[in-house]
């Protein structure tokens, strides 16, 4: 029976890499590839982040964030082996109302309790002469962010500037990572 038939979801690529897998298995003089599994998002949404109401000038209001981290949800058990990458972090109006009022947004990625880490801080400037938005959306970093996970909560500030309304306001924060965990030996003797 040809092996498509027997492994119908499998094409020549996926049977390539299984057979080079196998022959290094195999051979233990044989180092496998430096894989890496990168797994689907891993995100945290936090709902209702009050803000007072504004007084009628520009002003600063920040907030802390100290919410946990599940890591085993996506299967890592050994916290010292995955990579994470901060893919966004998102501000959606909790009531649907623009955003135009955020002039400056940031958020500041704290380390662990007792860590030695620096802070990794994003920045979001408003463009001159932007319509408004409901939704504010903050590229992530490159850098590797795993051991600011590993305590299993993730600990940040946020901060909006501008001419808050007058009305209370509630915002959701939505933060995602990318979660890659290797796969084989990695080349190493």
């Amino acid at each position: 029976m040809p092996f498509g038939k027997r492994f119908p979801g499998m094409n020549s690529n996926h049977r390539g890499v299984t057979a080079l897998l196998a022959a290094c298995s195999m051979c233990l003089a044989c180092n496998l590839p430096d894989l890496k599994l990168t797994l689907p998002d891993l995100c945290r949404t936090i709902q209702g982040v009050t803000l007072p109401p504004g007084s009628g000038r520009r002003e600063t209001f920040s907030a802390q964030i100290n919410e946990k981290l599940d890591l085993s949800r996506v299967g890592i058990k050994d916290t010292g082996n995955f990579e994470a990458r901060l893919r966004l972090v998102q501000f959606t109006s909790h009531s649907s109302a623009s955003l135009e009022w955020i002039e400056d947004a940031g958020a500041v990625l704290h380390g662990p309790t007792g860590s030695s880490l620096p802070d990794v801080a994003l920045r979001y400037t408003r463009p001159e002469g932007s319509t408004a938005v409901g939704a504010i959306t903050v590229r992530g970093s490159d850098d590797d962010l795993a051991p600011y996970l590993e305590g299993g909560e993730v600990k940040a500030e946020l901060s909006f500037t501008g001419q808050l309304p007058e009305t209370p306001a509630s915002l959701d924060v939505k933060i995602c990572f990318q979660i890659a965990v290797p796969l084989g030996g990695g080349g190493e003797e």
